[in-house]
Parts: C-alpha cells; structure tokens; sequence
C-alpha cells in the first residue's frame, strides 16, 4: 500500500506520533552539524513528552544527517535488551528534568 503523507484524511483518528518529524527540503545528506549546539549533553536527566512519568538518562548526542538536527540516544527497555537499535528523539520531543 502507498501512502502520501501530505494527505491527513489517510490517517484520520490514527496516532501517528512517529510521523511527527519536518519535511525534507533536500535529499542531499549534510554530515557536519551547523546552527545551534545541541541544546542536552550526555548525561542529562530527560523526559519524553508522551511518557512523561518516567526520568530517563540522554546516552549519545548525535547529528542526524537527513534531517539536519540533533538526535538524542536514551534510555529505553531496548537498551536493557541489548537489542542492536538505539532509540533516539529530536529534541521536540523531549524536555529536560529540573
């Protein structure tokens, strides 16, 4: 099945919070970071904003090439695992523990 993802009447009344990142302008991949620093170090104490009631620790800080931002790498139960996929968030999707 083919999905055109400008089309929200497709998805009516789905969660579709893994489709929640910005368009790609280009396709041109852009390996060296540029604009602001990445605004968590490694170490930082965060909280996802859909899960909120559980703190977790920010494990690798990394620029993510096709979308030109940075990419945070946390605690998760697939880390527990050992499972090879690392889950990451933009930093939208996080917020920091005070």
């Amino acid at each position: 099945m083919f999905f055109t993802f400008d089309d929200p009447k497709q998805f009516d009344g789905q969660d579709l919070w893994w489709m929640s990142f910005p368009k790609i302008e280009s396709r041109k991949l852009i390996f060296e970071p540029f604009g602001e620093p990445a605004a968590f170090k490694v170490g930082d104490i965060i909280r996802l904003k859909h899960k909120p009631e559980r703190s977790r620790k920010v494990l690798k800080v990394e620029w993510h090439m096709h979308r030109y931002q940075w990419v945070y790498v946390v605690e998760t139960s697939a880390n527990d695992k050992g499972w090879y996929f690392e889950p990451y968030w933009f930093e939208d999707k996080i917020e920091r523990v005070e």
